[in-house]
């Protein structure tokens, strides 16, 4: 296979989807220790955020939007920390693929009635595609964002989909490798992008890249959470939360100015000790 993708024969699409499948590449997207570490981390803070929401004001009107669901790899995981919540918390699942959307709401759906399945191309206009503009107190993406031709542009849809004081939580790869290079690299939408900041050699963005871009987007409060603290390269993956602080970009990132939202912080910082600890002592989420 390898020899028919590097001779033209076959499209690296057609090897890791072979007949549509996303059977191969669950194994990376769900299955991999460190996949499936991070993905608990992230379904743990969008908890954490709606139960935060839920302390400020009466429940019943929360509601999380994820771009990019792919196989359900994240999506499953959020929706088990959300079903315990009552009453329950609309759920919008996109993605750009229709194929793999509709593979996620065959294995999810049926168990999961609050959840809408929708096609989204959050590199346009997310308005123009009938989303309705600060509607969502969470937007979740996981691995998706540096996949868009201009990160600056995507961090403005991101944006508009949020309500003030709506947090975004990015779960991102936050340094290149090998693997994905001779990987997901074969493929045309790895080099999708066309503006700077990326890491050299890759779409992805460092923690200080992608910091340095949401502030320039007009989120504040970003915070960067990773177990991989003790290594002299930069962490392999990361979570990244960052507040939608308003109608217009604020200049530099500042403190949470409510008591609530410093609570937020502390308690994501809480769950992220206590998945460090988890994670050092060799054990999987």
């Amino acid at each position: 296979e390898a020899l028919a993708v590097a001779g033209g024969r076959k499209s690296a699409v057609e090897v890791l989807f072979p007949g549509g499948s996303s059977a191969l590449v669950e194994n990376v997207y769900a299955r991999d220790a460190v996949s499936g570490f991070f993905n608990s981390l992230t379904a743990r803070a969008v908890e954490t955020l709606i139960r935060s929401r839920r302390a400020e004001r009466a429940a019943g009107n929360e509601s999380v939007l994820e771009i990019g669901a792919g196989t359900g790899g994240t999506t499953a995981g959020v929706l088990a920390g959300l079903a315990m919540l009552t009453p329950p918390v609309s759920y919008h699942c996109t993605d750009i693929s229709s194929a793999l959307l509709q593979q996620t709401q065959e294995v999810l759906g049926a168990r999961h009635p609050n959840v809408r399945f929708r096609a989204l191309d959050i590199g346009a206009d997310p308005m123009a595609q009938g989303f309705e503009r600060a509607a969502h107190d969470v937007v979740v993406a996981a691995n998706v964002l540096h996949a868009t031709r201009d990160i600056a542009v995507t961090l403005t849809h991101v944006r508009q989909l949020l309500r003030p004081g709506g947090v975004l939580v990015l779960n991102e790869v936050t340094r290149a490798f090998h693997f994905t290079s001779l990987t997901f690299g074969l493929t045309s939408g790895w080099w999708l992008f066309n503006d700077e900041g990326r890491i050299p050699g890759a779409p992805l963005l460092s923690i200080d890249g992608w910091r340095r871009a949401l502030v320039a987007a007009g989120f504040s409060d970003v915070r960067s959470f990773t177990p991989f603290l003790r290594e002299a390269d930069p962490p392999p993956q990361s979570l990244i939360l960052a507040v939608n602080g308003g109608p217009e970009p604020a200049p530099s990132p500042r403190v949470p100015a409510s008591e609530v939202s410093g609570l937020i912080w502390q308690q994501l910082q809480i769950i992220d000790a206590q998945l460090v600890l988890f994670g050092a002592k060799g054990g999987r989420p």
